[in-house]
């Protein structure tokens, strides 16, 4: 796979230009753009759009209003399974942010739809939880990975 590389461009507002208080004639810049170092491709064991889980950790999508929260395997001290039938169905509903300040979910417009959530024990009060499609195979992986580091 070739690595991608930036090249040195004109900046957008260095053409030349006429100033009108001076009547002299502006010269062109050229700015440098950061070179880009190659990157090793992630191997990514499961990704269902809103959770994914590559070589590196954990991510989650649409964690924060601003975007995702990445969490790698040495953090994760433990995962547990929340049901969200029965007195739990409530939670369905909780589609972003907490109701309990102990959990923290993350946006996930299709949890109503689903039963099974992963609560992630990173050492903190506020635990990420997750409601992936396949939750069977996010915990064996997070617990599998959490074994190694």
């Amino acid at each position: 796979m070739p690595s991608a590389h930036f090249a040195k461009l004109p900046r957008a507002d260095a053409h030349a230009y006429a100033d009108t208080a001076s009547g002299h004639e502006a010269e062109s810049q050229e700015t440098p753009m950061r070179q880009e170092t190659p990157m090793s491709p992630k191997q990514v064991a499961y990704d269902d759009g809103e959770i994914r889980c590559d070589d590196q950790g954990l991510s989650i999508r649409h964690y924060y209003p601003w975007g995702t929260k990445r969490i790698p395997y040495r953090s994760i001290e433990g995962v547990e399974t929340l049901s969200l039938t029965g007195l739990q169905k409530v939670r369905r509903w909780r589609l972003w942010g907490s109701g309990d300040l102990i959990h923290w979910w993350n946006l996930d417009p299709r949890r109503p739809k689903k039963s099974v959530a992963l609560v992630i024990d990173v050492g903190r009060h506020i635990r990420p939880t997750i409601t992936p499609d396949d939750p069977t195979t996010v915990a064996r992986i997070l617990t599998e990975a959490t074994k190694k580091s």
